[in-house]
């Protein structure tokens, strides 16, 4: 393979793996890219499948790919790309008690972790970040609606975790709305609006997710807990790092 081929094709896995990494408004957010970060990602069965299928390609991709004449810090790139996609795709395929792991962690406390990011770690002028804000919040009941259809016997500790986590928001809400009083937001009614959307379905879910029956065992499965140690560079097995 010429030099030129091979830059070509570095380039394109690069373009490949940025674009996997950063499919949705959460995954850019965290990596500091705010472009078209106004909604809570809300991902259909048939987008997982979708996902998931385009990790595998672009896994297969970088396994394919020849280390030979790589440079060590390009053959290490290529290495830790490879570990970051098989991550990737454990945690969006590994069960939780024999089925999905989305059906037993109720996830409403996500929704804070990315408004808190806007509200206090976003570099953009105070109008774009509330807009977004705003955004974000009348998504919430959406989103907490199509996450309850999902729960299948949810684990009891995290069901517990969630709720505590949802029941401090209120205290960012009022951040944020006094942050927008400050700043003189001009879409503050709107902001207020969607702040008690918000709220009331929030209180709603809390209600809807203590009526679910739930279960105090939590089980991956041996050869998945292998994986996952695997996957984190611990070439160990679970007896060797007993000794240690």
């Amino acid at each position: 393979m010429s030099e030129q081929k091979k830059d070509i094709i570095i380039e394109s896995l690069i373009s490949s793996f940025n674009d996997f990494f950063t499919g949705n408004a959460d995954e850019r957010l965290f990596l500091g890219i705010t472009e078209d970060v106004g909604y809570l990602p809300m991902v259909s069965e048939d987008e997982h499948k979708e996902l998931i299928t385009e990790g595998k390609k672009l896994l297969a991709r970088l396994q394919k790919f020849s280390r030979q004449n790589l440079s060590f810090d390009q053959k290490l790139d290529l290495e830790l790309a490879q570990l970051a996609v098989e991550q990737d795709l454990f945690f969006e395929t590994y069960t939780i008690n024999d089925k999905p792991n989305y059906k037993a962690m109720p996830a409403a406390s996500l929704i804070g972790d990315g408004l808190f990011h806007i509200f206090s770690n976003d570099p953009r002028p105070s109008s774009e970040r509330l807009d977004d804000i705003t955004a974000r919040l009348y998504d919430v009941p959406k989103y907490l609606l199509g996450h309850l259809k999902e729960l299948d016997a949810p684990v009891k500790r995290w069901v517990d975790i969630d709720i505590d986590v949802v029941n401090e928001l209120p205290d960012l809400f009022n951040s944020i709305s006094t942050w927008a009083e400050e700043e003189d937001y001009g879409n503050l009614n709107g902001l207020q609006r969607a702040l008690e959307k918000a709220q009331a379905a929030l209180d709603d879910y809390v209600a809807q997710l203590r009526k679910f029956k739930t279960t105090n065992k939590f089980s991956i499965g041996a050869e998945q807990a292998k994986e996952l140690v695997r996957l984190n560079g611990i070439d160990l097995s679970f007896e060797e790092m007993h000794v240690l």
